[in-house]
């Protein structure tokens, strides 16, 4: 591409990473999002799940899976993306 040329992240693929929640401030500014895997992420909790309103606007596919430490009550907060 040329020099100058813009790219969007718009899928990001997390699986067996080490983010938690505090990572997730950063998706302020990203409004090109699509795609996000969360699989098998032993740092990610409840918390982690409140804070992907972040992503509303954006995102249209979420996989959460095997990550243990995210209760009911985290899995409650992923309405607001609707």
């Amino acid at each position: 591409p040329k020099e100058n040329t813009k790219f969007h992240i718009v899928e990001i693929d997390a699986s067996g990473s080490s983010i938690s929640h505090y990572g997730f401030e950063h998706f302020i500014g990203f409004d090109y999002i699509q795609k996000l895997i969360i699989h098998d992420c032993v740092y990610i909790e409840d918390e982690a799940m409140n804070q992907l309103h972040l992503l509303k606007n954006s995102l249209t596919e979420l996989q959460v899976s095997l990550c243990g430490n995210i209760s009911d009550n985290g899995l409650r907060h992923l309405k607001e993306l609707m």
